[in-house]
């Protein structure tokens, strides 16, 4: 991973809410429809009068944008025992295969031990082994398309 990549707490780079907002809701509502891109950007607002979760985090170059992950309570309302949850990991093109993913993750699994004993995703089976690789264990399979995992965040 390049030794220039910072990241920092939205919280401490609220620059980037407006291009996080952006590339969430491009990537994963705008076609859904199920959230309006200015709802995105106040569900996102919530980190600011968080102390705990939710939080997110910001992988940069400087004022230049590279990625972000957050930590939320909820993911999945189906699953109500998954408490937290890591949720909406991002990448830029140009910064993908540089370990700014990991980095992020493992940053926010940092932060998140100070909270939660463990911490839950869900992704694509495509992206299964990107987390089976980095210690996630995986809870369940095919749970409406996707797979659900849980990590210790006790070392």
């Amino acid at each position: 991973m390049p030794d220039n990549i910072t990241v920092s707490d939205l919280r401490d780079a609220p620059q980037f809410r407006e291009i996080m907002a952006d590339r969430l809701w491009t990537a994963w509502w705008r076609d859904e429809g199920l959230i309006t891109k200015d709802q995105l950007v106040r569900k996102i607002g919530e980190n600011f009068t968080s102390t705990g979760i939710p939080f997110s985090l910001i992988a940069h170059r400087g004022d230049v944008f590279c990625g972000t992950v957050s930590v939320i309570e909820d993911d999945m309302p189906a699953r109500p025992q998954y408490r937290p949850w890591l949720a909406a990991l991002w990448v830029e093109e140009q910064a993908r295969r540089q370990g700014v993913g990991e980095r992020v993750i493992d940053v926010a699994l940092e932060k998140v031990s100070r909270l939660a004993a463990e911490i839950h995703l869900y992704c694509t089976p495509e992206n299964t082994p990107f987390y089976e690789r980095r210690g996630w264990n995986r809870l369940e399979t095919n749970v409406d398309g996707v797979n659900i995992f849980r990590r210790s965040t006790v070392a």
